[in-house]
């Protein structure tokens, strides 16, 4: 029923309401209900779970993709005197019809938030689901494993370094990589990065050993190491500082508490990506090399940093937290993919609908057998159609799922039942973390990510297909009775 009241709310406002208001003003309103939505429903799930709530992965969703990207960011942004800071996606992008869509962006992010948590909270599905994990032969199983062999989880640690090390020698590691090979490779690559995302659930299973056992960090220090390295010679800045987020992580399923350390330097690594890697990109796209080694990496870093004030930053003015927000926040992305529809239509590039209906396929068959099988390049034909760029351009950009979705279908109204679906998935995962121990948490660490990082919904689909089969072989591998 409260949602029912929410919906209704929203709608009154924005039908009725709104027009009493400026645009600045309604777009400060939109994004202080998308806060309270999750404020609301997280201290719901709260009174129910206590801090196992901060598990779960709509509430995850709702704090890292709703309140950030399209709350508190946007707070951010009308809280300067003189109007967003310059490389802000509204001012640079949008221009002075930023508050107009990025209103309609918000609106529609609010209408998906609330059906996202009404997938989560429904409850015929909830007992439904219950039932079946019940009855399961398969879960049984799965809850009788919750022994740990960390030799094995050791031995495919070291094997998924070793396929990193190959996938740079290849040209298909990261930004680094060479287009020809990234299109020669493109089938091999899906299965590597596969066993290449062992490596995080082994670096957060070691971690849960490690303080489980109250033994000495400093292997665990060692990894880390080894971790944010592999996240500097991919060059992006999540993979810089996630390491630090995934040993906080499991610092925290085990002890049930933040370790405020730990939680320091997950900010200093977020300041540290910013200031290495942003002139490394840079500087990775004006070079003209066809294939990077590890030496060519380090080589292309130092450089950035000699010449990073000319790298780094499009304002030299900005700071690292002005650029956390400009990377963070999708309203305005949104908003431009809105500005987009209304002008010119749809983008037939995407495919869209042959990616969903087709999303098994895309996730099993090789392009070898299906020759016209869509390429992953949602995010680069956006960056040429929405954002302008050359066509030869290879950066890609997020416009959220509201976007993708609006651009790819022709309406925005499909995200209704898609988030309703991803609140149902996501419920699913947190009766695994709360249920099944170790094994349900190894399915539900590797849809982590997805789960809270909603992006184009066949892509996530796929990703949710790939965390199953990594999730399964990984509890097969490193579990015990």
């Amino acid at each position: 029923m409260i949602f029912v009241f929410y919906i209704i709310g929203c709608l009154l406002f924005n039908l009725v309401f709104s027009h009493f208001f400026t645009e600045q003003v309604t777009f400060f309103i939109y994004s202080i209900t998308n806060i309270i939505i999750s404020i609301h429903f997280s201290w719901r799930l709260y009174r129910k779970k206590g801090k196992s709530a901060f598990l779960h992965p709509t509430v995850l969703a709702s704090f890292i993709f709703f309140t950030l990207s399209f709350g508190i960011t946007d707070l951010a942004f009308i809280s300067w005197q003189d109007g967003p800071p310059p490389s802000s996606w509204l001012n640079d992008y949008v221009g002075q019809s930023g508050f107009l869509y990025g209103n309609e962006a918000l609106f529609w992010s609010i209408i998906a938030h609330l059906t996202m948590w009404a997938g989560c909270s429904y409850i015929p599905w909830q007992i439904a689901m219950r039932e079946w994990l019940a009855k399961s032969r398969l879960m049984k199983k799965l809850n009788e494993t919750n022994n740990i062999r960390i030799r094995t989880v050791f031995c495919l640690y070291i094997t998924a370094v070793l396929v990193k090390l190959l996938m740079i020698s290849m040209g298909i590691y990261g930004i680094t990589g060479n287009s020809d090979a990234l299109a020669k490779y493109q089938d091999v690559k899906g299965i590597l990065k596969i066993i290449t995302a062992l490596s995080d659930v082994c670096f957060f299973l070691i971690g849960i050993h490690y303080f489980s056992l109250g033994k000495k960090k400093s292997l665990l220090i060692i990894l880390l190491i080894v971790e944010v390295f592999f996240g500097v010679m991919a060059g992006f800045k999540s993979q810089l500082f996630m390491p630090f987020v995934y040993m906080a992580f499991s610092y925290f399923y085990v002890h049930r508490k933040i370790n405020y350390w730990y939680m320091i330097m997950v900010v200093v690594s977020i300041e540290a990506a910013y200031t290495f890697v942003q002139p490394f990109r840079q500087q990775v796209y004006n070079d003209d090399i066809d294939k990077y080694s590890v030496t060519d990496i380090l080589n292309a870093y130092a450089l950035a940093q000699e010449n990073k004030e000319e790298l780094g930053r499009n304002n030299k003015d900005e700071s690292t937290f002005i650029q956390v927000i400009n990377r963070t926040n999708l309203t305005g992305a949104a908003a431009l993919a809105f500005q987009y529809f209304h002008q010119k239509g749809t983008i037939p590039e995407y495919r869209i609908q042959e990616r969903i209906y087709f999303f098994p396929m895309m996730l099993f068959v090789p392009k070898a057998v299906w020759g016209n099988k869509p390429e992953n390049n949602l995010g680069t034909v956006t960056n040429v159609k929405v954002f302008g760029k050359p066509p030869d351009a290879t950066a890609a950009v997020d416009i959220s799922c509201i976007g993708f979705e609006l651009l790819g279908w022709g309406t925005v109204i499909v995200i209704i039942p898609i988030f309703f679906l991803v609140g149902v998935i996501q419920q699913f995962h947190s009766e695994l973390i709360y249920s099944y121990g170790k094994a349900g948490l190894i399915i539900y660490l590797a849809n982590l990510i997805p789960n809270y990082q909603i992006t184009e919904f066949s892509f996530y689909m796929i990703s949710i297909c790939r965390g199953f089969i990594v999730g399964y072989i990984t509890l097969k591998l490193f579990l015990k009775k």
